[in-house]
């Protein structure tokens, strides 16, 4: 529930009605939290969101823009570069590690398709029972860091040198934008 005195009120309640699978983060722990990363600490965003789907995510962009917030993508919460914190209270937070599902495999076709807070290691694993690897092992951010956090912050690899960077490797994104 929130506060007629929470200048974010709309903002939460709109949020809020926009979730079915996901989750909002609200209380003041969360919200310095989901504002630093392993170094650098932004501006204490309004809230931080964990959508389940693409459908979700969707709904909840459109929500915050419409209302002047920013929308700051997170991925593991692994880097130290500053690349997901806030740049103003009037943010909010996306936590993308709930959308974690491997959706396909093909091993004849050499592809994965994966959402993006899928981790290198969960990719690792799957591969694995099908004789597959990534051309790289991950980033060196450790087992909890994402597809998507990689591939926002230019991530280097593991196999780099030989087989470019994960983006030089991507056949195509699924994004979502304010519009």
């Amino acid at each position: 529930m929130t506060h007629s005195a929470d200048p974010h009120a709309p903002l939460l309640e709109r949020l809020l009605g926009h979730l079915s699978t996901g989750r909002l983060y609200t209380p003041d722990s969360a919200r310095e939290f989901y504002s630093a990363d392993l170094f650098t600490r932004g501006e204490r965003c309004a809230a931080a969101v964990a959508p389940g789907t693409t459908e979700e995510t969707r709904a909840l962009v459109a929500a915050c823009t419409e209302l002047g917030y920013a929308v700051v993508p997170r991925g593991g919460g692994l880097t130290y570069v500053g690349g997901y914190t806030p740049p103003g209270e009037r943010s909010v937070v996306f936590d993308m590690r709930q959308m974690n599902r491997i959706l396909n495999i093909n091993p004849e076709d050499m592809y994965i398709q994966v959402e993006a807070g899928v981790t290198w290691k969960q990719i690792h694993e799957a591969l694995a029972p099908h004789g597959l690897r990534l051309p790289f092992l991950g980033t060196f951010s450790g087992a909890a860091a994402t597809v998507g956090g990689g591939l926002s912050n230019g991530a280097l690899f593991f196999g780099s040198a030989r087989y470019g960077t994960a983006a030089e490797l991507v056949m195509g994104i699924e994004a979502v934008t304010a519009s």
